[in-house]
């Protein structure tokens, strides 16, 4: 009866059901001897269930225990609605590794924390947020404005204005003879934002990332840089054609057209991926050339050759996924995966032992906490650490 009770509280422990009087119980249990056989048999039976791969520290460990074994606030198991899990892996249970893994460390099975120095703050990962709507937007004089999804304001810009609805900025053309002049739409690790340029070209801009554009379009041609990675849908326009440049001998020529681009300084290659109407990439320099891709092709410049390849046959949903509000791991290696990671979640990402050759299938929301993330990585059987309170991601293996 004793050896049936432990175990079905155990259970409830790790689970978080654990009633006020039943968490008095199974403290009164495990201290009676004869209890560490049974409650070690428990452990491994759940680490079994539960990989465990996240490192803690011993203090922290402690914390975590207590936090799950004797705190009087409940706190309910997350469900991953919002997850598409790998192929033939099951989600765990952070709660119950989290209880198991405190046990290992500390080298016991409830710790009573005594610790005479101040409290220190445990930062957790559900606290760190996914990335939102926002950015910043410098004028042709140099200052600088701030923006989010709930700013609603009209900024003049000579004869011309631009007007932010929540997460949008609008901006109206004027004058045609007035001097031309630039603003940068820029966006940190952990904001996008969207824009409609002066010719009615909607833009929509990912982390990291930026725009810079005229506040009219005047001459021949309707020209705009970006860095990082932006979806264009291009107002068709046959006697001013649209021209992204990239970089001093990289540019994407169109008409009216969708495309992404995606062009990351720590991300190679650089990608141009077509959803609807024709692009003309073109190298410029040397190593001169151009090539015009149809709906469903992507074209690839590599910036150590400064090579253009043509890929026939792409995912577009993959591509596309970040504008729609997801996360598309499929087929990915895992550098590519942290990169992801790193800019939306605004977190610095380190290899402490190389990059591990694995690939990934599956996705998830963008709008899930990061702990949902490091879910999905530890049972992908990623090893890894957070330090600098949970700024920094340590990946050991």
């Amino acid at each position: 009866m004793h050896e049936n009770r432990l175990s079905y509280l155990f259970r409830k422990s790790l689970n978080q059901s654990l009633s006020a009087s039943e968490k008095t119980e199974l403290q009164q249990l495990i201290t009676k001897e004869g209890a560490e056989a049974q409650l070690d048999e428990l452990v491994q039976e759940a680490l079994e269930e539960t990989p465990v791969e996240h490192k803690m520290e011993e203090q922290s460990a402690s914390e975590v225990l207590n936090a799950i074994f004797f705190s009087d606030k409940q706190t309910s198991i997350p469900t991953y609605n919002n997850v598409v899990p790998m192929p033939g892996r099951r989600w765990w249970r952070p709660a119950a590794a989290a209880a198991i893994l405190a046990c290992m460390l500390t080298g016991g099975y409830i710790i009573y924390s005594r610790l005479q120095t101040s409290p220190q703050q445990v930062v957790k990962v559900e606290d760190v947020l996914p990335g939102s709507t926002k950015a910043q937007l410098t004028l042709s004089d140099g200052s600088v404005i701030s923006l989010d999804n709930k700013g609603r304001q009209t900024i003049d810009q000579g004869s011309a204005y631009v007007r932010q609805t929540g997460g949008e900025l609008d901006y109206q053309p004027g004058n045609s003879e007035s001097p031309l002049t630039y603003n940068t739409l820029r966006t940190p690790r952990g904001g996008q934002f969207k824009i409609k340029l002066p010719d009615g070209t909607n833009v929509w801009i990912n982390a990291a990332s930026s725009l810079k554009y005229p506040t009219a379009f005047t001459g021949s041609e309707r020209i705009v840089e970006v860095t990082g990675e932006a979806y264009f849908e291009v107002a068709a326009d046959h006697n001013k054609p649209f021209k992204v440049v990239i970089n001093d001998h990289y540019a994407i020529y169109v008409l009216g057209t969708s495309f992404n681009i995606k062009a990351y300084a720590d991300e190679q290659p650089f990608k141009t991926t077509l959803l609807t109407g024709a692009v003309k990439a073109s190298l410029t320099g040397a190593n001169e050339k151009s090539i015009v891709i149809k709906p469903g092709q992507q074209v690839q410049l590599r910036e150590n050759d400064r090579s253009l390849q043509l890929v026939r046959d792409v995912n577009t949903d993959q591509e596309m996924a970040w504008k729609n509000g997801n996360f598309n791991f499929e087929g990915q290696t895992l550098e590519e995966v942290m990169k992801q990671i790193s800019r939306w979640y605004d977190i610095d990402v380190v290899f402490e032992n190389g990059v591990p050759s694995i690939s990934f299938g599956g996705g998830m929301s963008r709008e899930v906490n990061l702990k949902v993330v490091l879910d999905f990585l530890r049972d992908s059987r990623i090893h890894f650490r957070l330090e600098e309170n949970g700024k920094r991601l340590i990946v050991t293996k």
